[in-house]
């Protein structure tokens, strides 16, 4: 699992070891084990737990307001790019450069002692309830009966084990949302059957086994007011319906996924039941008997509302759908740290809790790190991916709002044009100041949350945990016309087809993207590639990774197409956006002379990074195996290689959906930028 030049792959955004623009120290792709050595679910539970103590944040300013602060050190100053974060770190105080290292070494953990075996105990009680729900099921008319065959379908007390024991290993990691030592006294027969059915998707069996497990799971909570289910309390179907959801939205099986995907309503109602919920629980009393249990549900039901909202963001994001839950619903507290969430006992959850603070709401957490610029060092993993994901929401109603003509439209007692006074419909974002702001601030937001990851990573000797997926992929949404991507690969792959009028205007806009609005498209591409090294190198098998792979692979493919047929006839200068060389500081034009290269899918300098962002056009964007992303073939390249790094994602078997777009794709003849 560890290779020791694993120290020499800490992401680019942080500075703490400086190397000079050179690939001198990146090894050749062989010396790093390969897409099946990568961490996988048997290694999450000693890998991917929570750090004891999180690192201090490595950004300046570290608190308020007041300090000063150099321009272009942010996006958001609106240059091209930002200042260099080794150069900004030079100027900073040696205390400050210090907080980080000598920040305590995390101290993983697992899981939970009773994971540590191949099966986890399903009370005798427990199975024979599932049993008698799944044949009372078969009596009622299914929507999908291809598994629901007969009473041959049931399975097992041993198997069911096992797929529980595999859901607390694995997958309770990636969705934090059930509290294994409280619960574990606590079984529901519905919320423990929708849990096997995902943790069926780590075990060795069979991948139909998963998806039959979904089918009961989904034929019972279709029948959930009748007796099949009327030992079930509300609480426990809606725990099974999110997990469910998960199941079929990321699964193989197109009849379960597309009978999600036009599921707008359950999300919703999940998230107000425990949200609901939370309102009418009682606070905490002085009774340490009772205080830890009382805690435990109150947080289950912060995490379970999350989880539900953490999946429509998702769901939005993955399949270019409207998200049905928003920023005015996050007004729960956010999760609570690791540490607190995986206390082993009531006295040392009451000596964590004594050291933490309450955290703020999402919304308030997020108002925090755009203005602040900072990010506390106790927030937990998760709450840092509902805070990225936050990010998004607010990137989107930015978006709806100056997509509208007249939001940028002054009311005056004149009458007016129309032409005269609106702004072109479609309104082309990037030209409206207001929204470049927000698309700049959002880059800073993410840079603060991607600091703190890095200083994670040096800790943990090279090893990138599962947030800093999200922390690559936020790039990506919050940065490209991605709907607008994945529609105009579609038509060429002829998996859907559009009016013509709207893909002329889709490719339009792509191409204008990467011409027009370069300094964000190749920081995108940037992000985009090295979500390729995560992925090859630190996957957990989590149902997120498949599509994050795919449309970075899109966003890649768009830009190596439409980037590369304008480079390839004279170099693209924007004089308006990009600064005189003479206001630059020298070594930035040193540096720009030194590297004519740079490795897409490789974690590198953050020098090197603002050197491609700001001049790119004059560079080569390499990825391994593929070549020069600029060149000929280095479009279709890129998605034959993404297909294959989506193949080895074999847990969820939902890489169908995304290969059927790539492969043709790949082979559909390229584009110029007349065409």
């Amino acid at each position: 699992m560890w290779d020791p030049n694993m120290l020499q792959t800490t992401n680019w955004l942080d500075a703490l070891w400086n190397e000079n623009d050179n690939f001198s120290y990146i090894a050749d792709d062989n010396a790093f084990p390969g897409p099946g050595a990568s961490v996988g679910p048997q290694d999450a539970a000693s890998v991917f737990g929570s750090p004891a103590h999180a690192p201090s944040v490595g950004i300046t300013p570290a608190s308020g307001s007041s300090e000063e602060t150099a321009t272009g050190e942010y996006y958001v100053d609106g240059l091209p790019g930002r200042l260099p974060r080794s150069r900004k770190r030079k100027r900073d105080s040696a205390a400050h450069s210090d907080s980080v290292t000598q920040a305590r070494s995390p101290e993983w953990q697992t899981t939970s002692s009773a994971v540590a075996h191949g099966r986890m105990p399903i009370l005798n009680k427990t199975h024979e309830v599932i049993s008698q729900m799944i044949k009372a099921s078969f009596a009622q008319p299914a929507t999908s009966p291809s598994y629901l065959a007969s009473d041959s379908s049931i399975p097992a007390k041993e198997t069911l084990e096992r797929s529980l024991h595999a859901y607390w290993k694995s997958f309770n990691l990636i969705l934090p949302v059930s509290h294994l030592e409280t619960e574990r006294t606590l079984e529901s027969p519905i919320v423990t059957l929708a849990r096997c059915s995902l943790g069926e998707k780590y075990t060795p069996a069979s991948s139909e086994t998963s998806e039959s497990l979904h089918e009961h799971v989904s034929q019972l909570l279709s029948h959930s007011g009748d007796s099949l289910v009327s030992g079930e309390g509300a609480s426990a179907l809606c725990h099974a319906r999110l997990l469910n959801h998960i199941g079929c939205l990321y699964g193989r099986d197109s009849k379960l996924r597309n009978t999600a995907m036009k599921d707008h309503h359950t999300l919703r109602q999940i998230y107000d039941h425990f949200a609901a919920n939370f309102k009418t629980l009682q606070p905490l009393t002085s009774n340490e008997g009772t205080r830890w249990e009382t805690w435990v549900t109150q947080e289950t039901c912060i995490r379970l509302a999350y989880g539900a909202w953490l999946l429509d963001a998702m769901k939005a994001s993955h399949y270019c759908v409207r998200p049905q839950l928003s920023l005015e619903d996050a007004w729960l507290p956010l999760p609570c740290s690791e540490r607190l969430w995986e206390a082993k006992s009531s006295g040392e959850w009451q000596d964590i809790l004594a050291l933490e603070q309450s955290p703020p709401s999402l919304n308030i957490a997020i108002q925090e790190l755009l203005i602040e610029k900072r990010v506390p060092r106790e927030r937990g993993e998760f709450a840092r991916v509902l805070i990225i994901h936050g990010l998004y929401h607010r990137i989107w109603e930015v978006s709806k709002y100056f997509s509208n003509p007249l939001s940028a439209w002054a009311p005056v007692a004149q009458r007016q044009q129309r032409s005269d006074a609106l702004l072109e419909d479609p309104v082309w974002l990037p030209a409206v100041p207001e929204f470049a702001k927000w698309q700049n601030a959002s880059c800073d937001a993410i840079d603060v949350l991607h600091w703190q990851a890095n200083a994670t990573i040096g800790q943990a000797r090279g090893l990138e945990h599962p947030t800093v997926l999200h922390l690559h992929f936020a790039r990506v949404v919050l940065l490209t016309p991605l709907e607008q991507i994945v529609r105009v690969a579609k038509h060429k792959a002829g998996v859907q087809s559009v009016e013509l009028s709207t893909y002329e205007l889709d490719k339009s806009l792509v191409q204008r993207w990467a011409v027009q609005h370069p300094y964000k498209a190749r920081l995108a591409a940037i992000h985009a590639g090295v979500l390729f090294w995560h992925v090859r190198r630190h996957s957990i098998d989590a149902f997120y990774e498949a599509p994050a792979l795919a449309l970075s692979a899109l966003v890649l493919w768009a830009f190596g197409t439409y980037a590369a047929s304008v480079n390839s006839a004279q170099p693209v200068r924007i004089p308006d956006q990009l600064p005189d060389a003479t206001h630059r500081p020298p070594s930035d034009v040193e540096d720009e002379k030194s590297c004519s290269i740079i490795l897409l899918d490789r974690p590198t300098d953050d020098e090197l990074v603002q050197q491609f962002i700001r001049a790119g056009h004059k560079m080569q964007a390499h990825i391994s195996g593929i070549g020069d992303l600029y060149s000929a073939k280095g479009p279709s390249r890129v998605l034959s290689h993404a297909s294959r790094l989506l193949a080895s994602l074999d847990s969820w078997n939902s890489a169908k959906i995304w290969l059927d777009i790539l492969g043709p794709l790949s082979e559909a003849p390229l584009p110029t930028v007349n065409q």
